[in-house]
């Protein structure tokens, strides 16, 4: 999350989920290696780069999410199952994921993994009023 104003935090749970639901994506469809502008990609709909550090150093891990796939040979209707185009940086093969393992990358923005503050709430009167 770049660009996180003075007082705004991670919600660390809403990254936690967000990341399960991402790390075991969930092939509907190999598509091959080639980059074609169906999938979406010149305009991705999300990017998530991860950067994890370990012994070895810092290694940087991209994932880029298409367009909603749409299935040619039906009109360009979107398939029922909802899926979306993706690749990773670590692999050289454009696929096919379900839209849950990459839904909140395409549809929440920053705000929604920000932990909110505590709000304030007037403390009770100590007298009852007549």
């Amino acid at each position: 999350m770049q660009g996180l104003a003075v007082g705004e935090t991670l919600d660390q749970g809403k990254i936690t989920t967000l990341l399960n639901r991402v790390s075991p994506l969930t092939l509907v469809q190999p598509l091959g290696k080639e980059n074609k502008p169906e999938y979406g990609l010149q305009q991705a709909s999300a990017v998530l780069t991860i950067k994890a550090q370990s012994d070895a150093g810092v290694k940087t891990y991209t994932l880029r999410v298409g367009a909603p796939w749409t299935d040619r040979s039906q009109g360009g209707q979107e398939t029922a199952d909802k899926s979306y185009v993706v690749i990773s940086s670590e692999s050289p093969y454009f696929v096919r994921v379900s839209e849950y393992a990459v839904k909140d990358l395409v549809e929440k923005g920053k705000d929604e993994f920000l932990q909110l503050p505590p709000t304030l709430t007037p403390a009770a009167s100590a007298t009852p009023q007549s």
